[in-house]
């Protein structure tokens, strides 16, 4: 009963904080649940109680006093829950964060970077801690506005299926990412445009989505026989002829998505097979691999 009454005195108290949004010294290490570990006697500070809730803080200055301010993050996407919560999303992402930073640390120091399918910001996030000024462009309105909600310093711009070119100046930006956006990546109007828009050894990292392969295969066969959308367009190696007249170098390429798990799959057997894909090397069968994060530059002529 003692421990009892002196778990909900210190929740009073804590509550009573809150209430007027001030902020403690002793940083939380552990995320145990909130009255048992009062009623250990741990000490808390209001960044507890908002990481608790899924909230960030951050303190300000109000004349001699410092006090939390919370900080509610938008809503995630569905996209991006599952590319951070499932073994095989979270694997893919790994790939693809892998891709980004290769590009980022070939582009030179951050300058202006554009994303092409921002979706809710997740890489522009990524790029902007790093302190790059971000652009970004996607077709939904709703995941923009999430976009600009977690990066308000970012410009932002609403595009349409329809459009056939980048709304941004002639070498304009140092990295240009365009990161599972086959719409995009397929057109004809796109590599122009990513020359046009890069300057000189800017540098642009993309996902492939590899038609010669046996998930390029699996989607042709499945769209000829039930219909539905075909992702799969262009072989790889083609494709790559087309990026070279352009006057672009790809400077690093990896292939995956080999195994038979689909983008939601939270199979145990995730790991096993990502392993088996790497000890085979079949990251480095870049021909047949389903899909292929590449890192690419402009040509500086």
């Amino acid at each position: 009963m003692c421990i009892l009454d002196h778990a909900l005195t210190r929740v009073a108290r804590i509550v009573a904080l809150a209430s007027r949004a001030e902020l403690g010294n002793t940083p939380v290490k552990r995320a145990y649940p909130l009255v048992l570990h009062l009623s250990l006697g741990g000490s808390h500070s209001l960044s507890y109680i908002f990481n608790h809730w899924g909230l960030a803080t951050k303190k300000m200055n109000l004349g001699s006093a410092e006090r939390a301010v919370p900080i509610v993050r938008p809503k995630t996407t569905w996209w991006e829950r599952i590319a951070t919560s499932t073994k095989w999303g979270s694997y893919i992402s790994y790939i693809e964060k892998k891709a980004i930073l290769k590009g980022e640390s070939l582009a030179g120091s951050p300058q202006r970077a554009l994303e092409i399918g921002c979706e809710s910001g997740r890489w522009s996030e990524l790029l902007s801690q790093m302190g790059w000024e971000m652009t970004c462009i996607d077709v939904d309105s709703q995941s923009l506005s999430r976009c600009q909600q977690r990066l308000p310093n970012a410009k932002c711009i609403l595009a349409t299926p329809d459009d056939r070119s980048l709304p941004c100046d002639s070498s304009s930006a140092s990295l240009l990412l365009c990161i599972e956006v086959d719409p995009v990546i397929d057109s004809d109007w796109f590599l122009p445009e990513a020359e046009r828009v890069l300057t000189k050894d800017g540098i642009l990292v993309g996902i492939f989505w590899n038609t010669f392969s046996w998930r390029g295969l699996a989607g042709r066969t499945k769209s000829a026989l039930f219909g539905g959308t075909q992702y799969y367009h262009f072989m790889w190696m083609s494709w790559k002829k087309r990026f070279r007249a352009q006057g672009f170098e790809v400077v690093s390429e990896e292939g995956f998505c080999w195994a038979p798990f689909t983008r939601e799959s939270n199979s145990f057997l995730v790991p096993a097979f990502t392993r088996m894909e790497r000890e085979l090397g079949l990251n480095r069968l870049i021909a047949l691999s389903p899909w292929i994060a590449f890192v690419a530059r402009r040509s500086s002529h």
